[in-house]
């Protein structure tokens, strides 16, 4: 074999060398490929998976299948589940936010799970929360026991209003997983127990020769004195306030007058010429929080109890060093003990709010609409009433129709009273008022009791109640399922 053969041969066996070399790495780079797209098939479907799971999972927490399965609080003849709770805890929680406004903030953020937030070192809001609706659900249930007991149901038309309820809300203002029925039935079981309650309130109503008769046996705690007072301070140890002595001729100067507006007067001026040294720097104020009015006995004040002393006069004058305190008191007698025979009003009402109808504009035209659709039927109050369940948004008294009875000055929002105690309203009266909660549909019932009266009809009434209750408690035992309560979510 020549020389060129053989190199002819060694390059042909170099070249299949370098051909199976090259499909050797091309089928590595195959494997490779291969083991990449598998890989990445598995990621995918892993990520599928559990997409899908948690798609699934969101599913049945929004459905509230898991919340109605489970029983969490009972009685005799009546059943709350998870989701009801959980609307209670929900509503609950409105209501508070709803009472505090824009300070919330100071107390829990919103924004923020109520399980990941502390009302205290032990305690989350939303633990918190769950313990105030497994009280009002227990409550609920154990009123709901005397109505069973009663044979007092709803009416039809009770469950026409609360459908017509439910048909103006979105579920996603109940929570989590709660639906309509859910809500249903709360609102069904919350007219039940405060519709008994309202029967005993009603039969345990006094006479007015009891309503005296209880008066008369316990006069001293309805007795009301007015006067007006102020307080001097003084330091010893302190240059920039008066020493004692300087507060003590200060205070016999005060002492010394004998009129109410001579101790106005005084005030003023003393404000005026040492604002550095008085609790209020501005006069006016200043001579506004020295009035005192409807003040009632308290035997651990030293002032009240010359206030109600029988050998007291109006035009006397107290003066007193309050060593504790550093400061000088002084005050004078404007009324001696009296009982309070203001007369109190009776209204219904229908609140409507800007949160639920979308807007201020839509609450003041829904709650247009509820009163023109009620002056265009019946026109009375019990299908007043009946309108005050079906939309009202006060849970304080659409249960009962909207009913507020007996109330004085200083009880509600200032335009709800300016409209309430218009000296020219007649039973019948109807209106539109607008408050920071929203807007109210008014109806007014009429003159109620005078105030002590009403003051005594509240102690006998509730007595009544809270024995009967005490009563039923007993009777009737309520169970809590603790670890049911665990699996309710926000």
């Amino acid at each position: 074999m020549g020389k060129g053969s053989r190199k002819r041969e060694f390059r042909q066996k170099q070249l299949k060398m370098l051909r199976r070399e090259r499909e050797r790495k091309l089928e590595d780079r195959r494997r490779l490929i291969k083991t990449i797209v598998v890989s990445g098939i598995v990621v995918v479907a892993i990520a599928v998976v559990i997409a899908g799971a948690i798609l699934i999972n969101d599913a049945i927490l929004d459905s509230g299948i898991l919340l109605r399965n489970k029983v969490a609080i009972s009685s005799e003849h009546y059943q709350v589940d998870n989701a009801m709770v959980s609307y209670f805890l929900n509503a609950t929680y409105k209501s508070y936010s709803n009472y505090y406004g824009a300070s919330l903030s100071y107390y829990l953020d919103p924004d923020k799970p109520l399980k990941s937030q502390y009302y205290d070192n032990s305690t989350t809001w939303f633990d918190y929360f769950l313990s105030a609706a497994e009280n009002t659900v227990n409550d609920l249930l154990v009123s709901a026991e005397g109505a069973h007991e009663a044979s007092i149901g709803l009416t039809e038309q009770e469950h026409q209003a609360i459908d017509t309820y439910l048909s103006n809300r979105d579920e996603s203002m109940f929570g989590r997983g709660v639906k309509t029925d859910d809500v249903r039935k709360c609102l069904e079981l919350m007219t039940l127990a405060y519709k008994f309650e309202n029967s005993v309130v009603n039969d345990a109503m006094p006479t007015v020769e009891e309503i005296e008769k209880y008066y008369t046996e316990n006069e001293d705690d309805f007795l009301l004195v007015d006067y007006v007072y102020y307080a001097i301070r003084y330091d010893d140890d302190n240059d920039s306030r008066f020493d004692s002595d300087e507060a003590e001729e200060f205070a016999k100067e005060l002492a010394s007058v004998g009129t109410v507006k001579e101790f106005e007067v005084w005030i003023r001026d003393f404000v005026d010429e040492y604002p550095a040294f008085v609790y209020e720097d501005d006069p006016d104020k200043a001579v506004e929080n020295a009035h005192m009015e409807k003040i009632p006995l308290n035997e651990d004040m030293e002032l009240l109890k010359w206030a109600f002393d029988e050998a007291t006069e109006v035009g006397d004058t107290y003066f007193y060093n309050d060593k504790d305190e550093e400061e000088y008191i002084i005050a004078l007698l404007v009324k001696a003990p009296y009982r309070d025979e203001e007369v109190t009003k009776s209204v219904r009402h229908i609140l409507i709010s800007a949160d639920t109808a979308g807007s201020d504009e839509a609450a003041s035209l829904h709650a247009a609409e509820v009163l023109s659709g009620w002056e265009n039927g019946k026109a009375d109050e019990e299908s007043f009433g009946l309108l005050a369940l079906a939309y009202s948004e006060d849970t304080g008294s659409s249960m009962n129709g909207g009913l507020y009875q007996n109330f004085a000055l200083g009880a509600m929002t200032e335009e709800f009273e300016e409209w309430s105690f218009d000296e020219t309203r007649e039973v019948g009266d109807t209106g539109i008022v607008k408050t920071n909660f929203g807007y109210h549909i008014m109806y007014f019932c009429g003159d109620g009791l005078l105030k002590y009266q009403a003051d005594i009809v509240d102690i006998i009434t509730q007595e009544a109640l809270a024995d009967r209750i005490d009563e039923l408690s007993e009777k009737y035992s309520v169970t809590v399922d603790s670890d049911a309560l665990q699996d309710i979510y926000e």
